[in-house]
């Protein structure tokens, strides 16, 4: 079962940008997301993980996605220096910087936010392969 596909079918207009995103996982880092079950109130979460290391979290909703990046300290640093767009730069501006690192949660709502997200990923790890 293609567990990306699924989840599009109910994304309406973010439907491309979810399909984006997702592919460029898939050619950048080759790996398929895992399933978290919905808890609670919270609805299901697709989690790309390389290493052990948590890359990414996708949170899809009726009509919308958001999704979850967390960022250590010399990551972030770094995100401040990248060109980024509005939404990811106010995202990143005012999201708290916790011990474990600074979580941002991004409502993906462009094509520029989908850049910034990979934009974002390839700091917390290097893409296997050239996209």
């Amino acid at each position: 079962m293609d567990t990306t596909r699924t989840f599009a079918a109910g994304l309406g207009r973010a439907e491309p940008l979810w399909s984006g995103l997702t592919a460029a996982m898939n050619e950048r880092y080759g790996i398929e997301p895992t399933l978290v079950p919905a808890r609670g109130k919270s609805g299901p979460e697709l989690k790309y993980r390389k290493a052990g290391c948590t890359l990414l979290t996708l949170l899809p909703r009726e009509d919308n996605f958001t999704a979850l990046v967390v960022l250590g300290g010399a990551e972030t640093k770094h995100a401040f220096e990248l060109d980024l767009g509005r939404g990811v730069r106010r995202v990143l501006e005012e999201a708290t910087q916790y011990h474990d690192g600074r979580w941002l949660f991004v409502p993906v709502k462009s094509k520029r936010d989908v850049r910034d997200l990979v934009s974002l990923i390839a700091l917390k790890r290097r893409p296997d392969r050239v996209a």
